[in-house]
This record gives structure tokens, C-alpha cells and sequence, in this order.
């Protein structure tokens, strides 16, 4: 899945599901494509849930260890 380009950040989380992906697509029709074509076919893959954001109101990757 890492190495699809439309993905840009794969995390393992915990909780109710298992790993959450960043997927950045030029529109809704591309991400769909992404997701039915693509990651859900990788081995593995049960299920899928997306989310959309609407507005993103801070994103960084700035930390002050």
C-alpha cells in the first residue's frame, strides 16, 4: 500500500481499525478509483471506510522536541 502514489502517509494504529492511509486524489472520482481499483485489492485488505475533508484548518509536520 506504501507504495501507491496516491497514498501519502500509511500509520498502524489502534483502536477500531487496524491502519489509517492518507490518500490525496485530484477529485472524489479519482479517490474512488484509488480505493475499489487499487486498495482494495491489495492482500489483506477486509474492508475500507473514507473519510473526506472538507477544510483543513492546520497541517504541518513541524515538532518541538
Amino acid at each position: 500500500m506504501a507504495n501507491l502514489p496516491e497514498i501519502q502517509e500509511v500509520h498502524i494504529i489502534a483502536g477500531d481499525w487496524d491502519m489509517i492511509a492518507k490518500v490525496r486524489e485530484k477529485d472524489v472520482e479519482g479517490l474512488g478509483k484509488a480505493v475499489l481499483d487499487k486498495i482494495r485489492e491489495i492482500k489483506g485488505v477486509k474492508e475500507t471506510v473514507s473519510l473526506i475533508v472538507f477544510e483543513s484548518i492546520k497541517e504541518t509536520t513541524f515538532l518541538n522536541l
